[in-house]
């Protein structure tokens, strides 16, 4: 995510990933957010409505469609994620 990116509060249904890979919605378990990088200034994510910084390369946090999240990249390098989609 490249400084200045702002992706607002949105709740994923995986309609896309689900049409490529033919699943029903009872499928899809969640998706999984991978830090790449230890944070930086400016560096912002927010799950379930709380807000998550300082964290370290490697830790990981879990949600189900139904969960509000967010993430910005206020700072001045680029902020790198992977996203994993669980499906059964």
């Amino acid at each position: 995510m490249p400084p200045g990116t702002i992706m607002p509060e949105h709740r994923d249904y995986y309609i896309r990933y689900r049409q490529i890979n033919n699943l029903d919605q009872s499928d899809v378990v969640g998706r999984v957010l991978i830090f790449l990088d230890n944070w930086k200034s400016g560096h912002y994510f927010e799950l379930d409505r709380t807000p998550i910084v300082n964290w370290n390369k490697g830790d990981y946090y879990f949600w189900q469609e139904d969960a509000p999240h967010m993430a910005a990249n206020l700072g001045v390098e680029n902020r790198y994620t992977m996203q994993v989609t669980v499906a059964l």
